[in-house]
């Protein structure tokens, strides 16, 4: 690799187009002002490489720094808290 194409690899102003395109792609202003998210999905636990049965979750994250994970329902249901000082179950 020649020292040229090292430079433009390493260049601010690129990387600073790149994340503004980015942006933009993910709705521009709107995408920026996101402050909280919720998904949901299927999680499937291992132990020692063998997978056990898949159990539902739900993610609730408030930017910035803060996330809550629910694993399973009901009676079994298991709470994971982060947040930027400190976590807990």
């Amino acid at each position: 690799m020649s020292f040229a194409q090292e430079q433009d690899e390493n260049d601010p102003a690129k990387a600073a187009a790149l994340v503004r395109e980015a942006v933009k792609a993910r709705g521009g202003e709107a995408y920026l002002k996101i402050r909280t998210l919720v998904s949901r999905g299927q999680y499937t636990p291992f132990d020692k490489g063998v997978s056990g049965n898949p159990s539902g979750f739900v993610d609730y994250i408030a930017y910035p720094g803060r996330e809550r994970t629910e694993f399973g329902k009901g009676d079994s249901k298991f709470i994971q808290s982060n947040s930027e000082s400190a976590n807990w179950v």
